[in-house]
C-alpha cells in the first residue's frame, strides 16, 4: 500500500486508524466503492510512523489535499484519543478532521471528543 500523503492527483484521502482488520478492510471497501482514496493503519503508532517519514507533516504543511482521519477509540497500544491529542498539538487536525468511530462509545466520551476538537463521534 502507498502512504503517499497526497494522491497523485492531488485527490482527498480518508485515513483510517482502526486495530480491527476486518472494519479496516470493510470500510476501505465502501469508501472505495464511492471513488474515495482511503490508506488504513492498524494502530496509532504506524500512523505517527508514517506522519514522521514526512516532513511536511512536522512542519504542518500536511495534508496538501484536505480529507479526513477516521480513528478508532479503543485500540491497544496508543487510544485513538490519545493520537488525536497528539495530532491536534502539532496543528494537523486545522485541515484534517477527525471522526471518532467505536462500538464502545458514551455520551461523556462522545462530548469530551467534539469538546476537543473532534468533527463527529459515530
Amino acid at each position: 500500500m502507498n502512504h503517499d500523503l497526497t494522491s497523485p492527483l492531488g485527490l482527498p484521502t480518508v485515513y483510517l486508524v482502526d486495530d480491527e482488520e476486518v472494519v479496516r478492510d470493510a470500510l476501505g471497501w465502501l469508501l472505495r466503492s464511492r471513488r474515495l482514496l482511503c490508506e488504513s493503519y492498524a494502530s496509532a503508532e504506524d500512523f505517527l510512523a508514517m506522519l514522521g517519514s514526512r516532513p511536511e507533516a512536522a512542519e504542518g504543511a500536511w495534508p496538501r489535499a484536505p480529507g479526513c482521519l477516521l480513528l478508532d477509540m479503543r485500540m491497544p497500544g496508543m487510544s485513538g484519543l490519545a493520537l488525536f491529542e497528539i495530532l491536534a498539538a502539532r496543528g494537523l487536525l486545522q485541515t484534517l478532521p477527525a471522526l471518532f468511530l467505536t462500538g464502545h462509545g458514551d455520551v461523556p466520551t462522545a462530548v469530551a471528543a467534539v469538546q476537543r476538537g473532534a468533527f463527529d463521534f459515530v
